[in-house]
């Protein structure tokens, strides 16, 4: 009994912790935002911050369902964290100033000229042999490359998991193509950061890649089990 009375009030404190440390993350944002003159954390800081949070309401879910049974929270919970995702996405790519997503200061055709590409794989190009000449360092250059390719990613684990018809490749690729389009659609609206198509290529295809790992039998059970948090069988309800 004693030790069913700590597991609940484990749960529980986790879940209010995450619930504190989340609202005082979005009161930061908030200010920064209204506040003239300031910024959010930097991208770094804000995605650990967001990682930590999950891995913590994750383990509280844990511990519920270690005391009910009960995994039904589990869906709930992802769905959280997709939002979680998608504000950071947005903000990442609309609004983070430490990325240059603040308003460009230039006429519309100067931001045509000079922050829009149509060419595929100009840009890449040009980071491999600014890297090459030393013109950049390797975080600058992996920033924009490792960085888009990943942007996306999570899309591959989300989306099969919410949606049955996400898990065919030729519903779920021209999805993440139109997100990917919306935002650079976005980008170029608004002028912040540029619109380019090898960040259409880079975003899709890193989302893409992952799904197709993610058809590797393990690597499913994997998802499933992390989806579903069903850890006490040897066959994980299909969840993807």
């Amino acid at each position: 009994m004693h030790q069913r009375k700590n597991g609940i009030h484990a749960d529980v404190c986790l879940f209010v912790a995450g619930i504190v440390v989340l609202a005082a993350f979005f009161a930061v944002e908030f200010y920064t935002r209204i506040r003239p003159g300031l910024m959010p954390p930097r991208p770094i800081v804000r995605l650990a911050v967001i990682a930590l949070l999950c891995a913590e309401l994750y383990c509280a879910a844990l511990l519920r369902v270690r005391r009910t049974g009960q995994n039904r929270i589990f869906f709930s919970l992802m769905q959280v964290f997709f939002i979680l995702y998608l504000y950071l996405l947005l903000t990442f790519t609309l609004s983070d100033g430490h990325l240059g997503r603040l308003g460009i200061d230039m006429t519309r055709e100067e931001y045509l000229a000079l922050r829009v590409n149509y060419i595929p794989l100009a840009t890449v190009k040009l980071y491999i042999r600014a890297f090459m000449y030393e013109y950049v360092g390797v975080q600058w250059t992996a920033l924009n490359l490792i960085g888009n390719i990943c942007a996306f990613m999570p899309f591959a684990f989300f989306l099969p998991g919410f949606f049955r018809l996400q898990r065919k490749w030729y519903v779920f690729l021209p999805t993440v193509l139109l997100f990917v389009c919306a935002i650079e659609g976005m980008q170029f609206a608004f002028m912040v950061g540029s619109c380019d198509v090898d960040d259409l290529i880079l975003n899709a295809g890193g989302s893409f890649l992952l799904y197709l790992l993610f058809l590797i039998p393990p690597a499913k059970r994997f998802c499933n089990r992390l989806f579903t948090g069903d850890w006490k069988f040897t066959k994980a309800t299909d969840a993807f």
